[in-house]
């Protein structure tokens, strides 16, 4: 571009003309670009297939594609003078331009579902997309709109909400004819079931039918299944019970049967039984299948009952008289049979015909008719009941004793007659005097024999004792009727004897069981108690042979046993507990253990690899550094663990102020609470104070406090903690908003491998050590630490109290050693390592700190570099194959002094236990550092070591 510019005179007059070129290439070039921009982004959005359109900040369509401008029906020319706000359906506008301007003023996207009205007046539904369209300083300049037509989807939503609508309308229509149908069902006086084809269940029962069968209206409104109101097998027909399938209802539900008078037995609910008659048949579709069956029947109980009573009541009888074992009969008043039972038949051996209606003279001889006779006489008269012992002869022809009674009895007019019961006693009179010659045989043997020996009754009533029970006892032979055998029991066992006793009684087995019997002077000793039971012929029991045998001694054993048995069951437990709290905590350890590898290896992978800027650079570094010191704060709680466990804990006491403390252990967490929005409130008395105590393990206790109140808090809650003085006690309470404690958990939060939640979908990490270590800590320094929540979600408060020094001096202040500096020029040191990584970084590290460093891979090549110069500082690690760290320091303490014995050295080992402090210790080690160490503190130590060597 060419630019002409006149050159005047004194007067104004034209002389000549400058000219100036300006080249416009690359503004040509860039417009070019533009455009050409501008005419592919136009193809591109008048291809879409959704609606696009760009608007200006008052919603006025500066570009639309053709898609856009059909589904809001308006011809693109037309709708380029239109704004946003004009084409809105009114309803949704209000809520459309309340977001519209969100977007405007502060850049906010938004999606929204809204009806645009058509040029034509229809409603259209589209789906909308806006955004804005920043320019560099990322203020909205314009907006981008994508809008997708879903008016077939609305309408099909519409349709589907008719449809509902219209489903619910048959629905009530169908439940006011079923309540119809089914109040005319509650009128019938019989019970009526419906059961559906395709399913099998009752699809309506009446309130007659849930009676019937044994429920009340208002327990049977929760039934629904056909098996749950009347079980299948409660349904009896002949005594026989029901197969499902052949109960009338299912028989026409699937055979199409139609069944009618069948009568059935059903044990009801409450289990008694009933007797129904029932009726069913099915009920057909238009098509003539089965879609449902219906049964009707009625309780006839009453009528079935009094029939089957009758008969049951003569089979009772009869089945009774047959298989008494005494002979029963009835006479008249004159001595004729009437009735003879099966039993008189078989004991008197009597012709079964032609006997009734006899006389008793014409029975038996006359000596015996005639007592007979008289007895028989006797009841008619009196209407009493007589007992007498009659003889007979029986059917072996021989004569037997009889224990008779006879009753009066009256028929049905009146006439007195009268029945007899015989049973033949004549085996009995001879056993029991062969009981007499046997009991006499049994006393001597009980007068004999060590053990205390008793006899009683059926009913447990002592009978009989021998002279050994009497002197154990002290009681006399009254005593021991009057009082029995739970006078001399401790009270403490009659229960469980008792419970033997009766199940021995009711079986007629043997009695066996333990109990404490009183001696004569008030001492109780065990006893085992022991009867065996004495039957008739008939296996009743008529008495009872039982021994008390001493067993105190054994009892004694037993005790020691079970005791012994019981601690080992204790023990057993304890280490199953303990053995699953060791699997969970393992666990876990694994987990927070390896998690923070993951970050490290990762970026240090990539660091390794890939270039990145120093931004992302130092933010890699960040996180490596952060996940190793996370390694090795956890190794160190383990390691503090151990050392308490083992007593070895130790402390530097001195005077300590603890607001120091506190603001020391703030700093700490500082970082962490920020980054979750958390604030931190204190309230730290001024006067409250020194205790007495190490100082950098009172940080560590408030710390850690600290710490699991800043991970337990949800983002933006708060952190409260208060120093003061509480009499002879400065107080430190940290208190959150955060997760809270379960109230079972409570007891067990100071617990060591406690954690509340333990799974492996835990929200919150670490090895629940860091509580047991305050707990352990505060206690070494004379306090008491409490937790306190009101339950899960509503916070925690940890309270500690110390106690507070009496007195101080000015002579505890100021009693921290000056800093060394740390500079390492001139100090020479040899580095032992088998490791290169670690071996290169220390040298690496040292060197950066001015020191002239030496570094071999095995304790042999440190003795060679030892004879070749001796350094001022000797730097080793303790694991290394064929010759470790203490091996090789038990070997340079031998060396004269000249050539290294005495040289200054530390032990730089991933073995941090106090066990390994105390063996470095003693191999000759001044030092002893855990990896990972801070590299202040390795140079730090160094400088020590050699200040020290040096004024030496």
């Amino acid at each position: 571009r060419r630019q002409y510019i006149p050159d005047l005179d004194a007067q104004g007059e034209v002389k000549g003309f400058f000219a100036m070129i300006t080249d416009l290439t690359d503004l040509k070039l860039a417009q070019e670009a533009f455009r050409a921009s501008e005419e592919r982004f136009g193809a591109i959005v008048n291809q879409a297939t959704v609606g696009i359109a760009q608007m200006d900040l008052t919603a006025q369509f500066v570009l639309v594609n053709q898609k856009y401008c059909e589904i809001v029906g308006y011809p693109m020319a037309e709708l380029l003078h239109k704004r946003k706000q004009d084409i809105t359906h009114p309803s949704d506008l209000p809520h459309n331009m309340e977001l519209f301007h969100r977007l405007v003023t502060e850049g906010e996207s938004y999606a929204i579902e809204k009806r645009y009205t058509r040029k034509d007046g229809s409603e259209v539904w589209v789906s909308n997309y806006v955004a804005a369209i920043c320019d560099a300083s990322g203020k909205p300049e314009s907006a981008i709109s994508v809008v997708v037509d879903i008016s077939e989807q609305k309408a099909a939503q519409r349709e589907r909400q008719r449809a509902e609508a219209e489903r619910e309308r048959l629905l009530q229509e169908l439940a006011i004819e079923r309540a119809r149908f089914e109040a005319v069902l509650r009128q019938m006086p019989a019970g009526v079931m419906i059961a559906d084809a395709a399913s099998g269940k009752l699809v309506l029962t009446n309130k007659q039918a849930k009676q019937i069968v044994g429920y009340d209206y208002e327990q049977s409104l929760q039934l629904a299944e056909y098996d749950q109101i009347a079980p299948f097998q409660g349904f009896y027909s002949d005594g026989q019970p029901y197969n499902a399938e052949d109960y009338p209802l299912m028989r026409s539900l699937q055979t199409g049967e139609t069944i009618t008078n069948e009568e059935i037995e059903l044990q009801r609910s409450d289990g008694r039984r009933i007797f129904m008659n029932a009726n069913s048949s099915p009920i057909l579709d238009s098509e003539e299948q089965i879609v449902a069956a219906v049964v009707v029947f009625q309780d006839v109980t009453d009528r079935k009952q009094a029939e089957v009573a009758l008969r049951q009541s003569e089979e009772r009888f009869q089945a009774f008289m047959n298989n008494s074992p005494a002979a029963s009969w009835i006479t008249d008043a004159d001595g004729h049979i009437i009735y003879l039972s099966q039993t008189y038949f078989t004991i008197f051996e009597f012709p079964k015909d032609g006997v009734i209606g006899k006389s008793v003279f014409e029975l038996y001889p006359s000596e015996v008719a005639e007592q007979f006779l008289h007895n028989i006489k006797t009841v008619a008269q009196s209407n009493q009941v007589i007992e007498a012992i009659e003889t007979a002869p029986r059917s072996d022809g021989t004569l037997g004793d009889f224990l008779v009674y006879k009753f009066p009895i009256e028929d049905v007019s009146g006439q007195r007659l009268v029945g007899g019961v015989a049973v033949d006693i004549t085996d009995r009179k001879r056993a029991e005097e062969a009981l007499r010659q046997s009991e006499e045989r049994y006393r001597y043997l009980a007068e004999s024999i060590p053990q205390l020996v008793w006899t009683a009754n059926a009913q447990g009533a002592l009978l009989d004792v021998n002279q050994r029970w009497l002197d154990f006892t002290g009681l006399t032979w009254t005593q021991v009727h009057s009082e029995g055998w739970e006078a001399v029991v401790h009270p403490d066992d009659i229960p469980i004897l008792s419970e033997y006793w009766i199940a021995a009684q009711k079986d007629g087995s043997l009695y066996q069981a333990e109990g404490r019997m009183r001696r004569a002077d008030g001492v109780y000793r065990w006893y085992l108690h022991q009867a065996v039971p004495l039957k008739n012929e008939s296996g009743q029991v008529i008495k009872w042979f039982g021994t008390a045998t001493d067993i105190e001694e054994q009892k004694r054993l037993e005790q020691q046993r079970e005791l012994l048995l019981q601690q080992e069951q204790a023990a057993r437990e304890e280490a199953e507990r303990a053995n699953r709290i060791k699997d969970e905590f393992l666990a876990v350890l694994s987990h927070e253990l390896r998690s923070p590898l993951n970050p490290i290896l990762g970026w240090s992978r990539l660091l390794q690899t890939r270039k990145f800027n120093p931004a992302k650079t130092s933010e890699a570094l960040a996180t490596i550094e952060r996940n190793a010191k996370l390694q090795a704060e956890l190794i160190e709680d383990l390691l503090d663990v151990s050392r308490i466990l083992q007593g070895k804990l130790s402390l530097n006491i001195a005077p300590v102020t603890l607001t120091s403390i506190i603001e020391a252990a703030m700093e700490t967490v500082r970082l962490a609470a920020q980054a979750k929005s958390i604030h931190i409130h204190t309230q730290l008395g001024s006067q409250v104070g020194k205790v007495s105590g190490d100082a950098s393990r009172l940080q560590q206790i408030v710390w850690n406090l600290l710490s699991n109140a800043i991970k337990f808090t949800p983002q933006g809650g708060r952190v409260d903690i208060r120093l003061e003085r509480i009499g002879s006690h400065a107080q430190i309470t940290v208190s959150d908003t955060g997760k809270g404690i379960p109230t079972d958990f409570l007891p067990y939060v100071f617990d060591y491998f406690r954690q509340a939640d333990a799974t492996t979908t835990r929200k919150f990490g670490g090895l629940g050590l860091g509580l047991a270590i305050v707990r352990h800590l505060v206690e070494l320094h004379g306090g008491t630490v409490q937790a306190d929540s009101p339950g899960e979600g509503q916070g925690a408060t940890f309270t500690v109290r110390l106690p507070l020094l009496l007195s101080q001096t000015e002579s505890d202040r100021g009693n921290e050693s000056p800093e060394l500096s740390l500079d390492l020029q001139g100090i020479e040191i040899l580095v032992v390592d088998d490791d290169v990584d670690t071996r290169e970084f220390v040298a690496f590290l040292l060197e950066q700190y001015g020191a002239q460093v030496t570094a071999v891979g095995s304790a042999k090549e440190a003795l060679v570099a030892l004879t070749q110069s001796l350094p001022d500082v000797l730097l080793s690690d303790i694991g290394m194959p064929e010759m470790d760290g203490y091996m090789l320091m038990q070997q340079v303490r031998t060396l004269p002094t000249e050539q290294g014995g005495q040289i200054p050295a530390i032990a730089l080992t991933a073995y941090a236990g106090e066990m390994n402090y105390q063996q470095a210790l003693s191999a000759g080690f001044q030092r002893h550092m855990s990896k990972p160490v801070e590299p202040a503190e390795l140079v730090d130590a160094i400088a020590s070591l050699a200040q020290c060597r040096r004024k030496a």
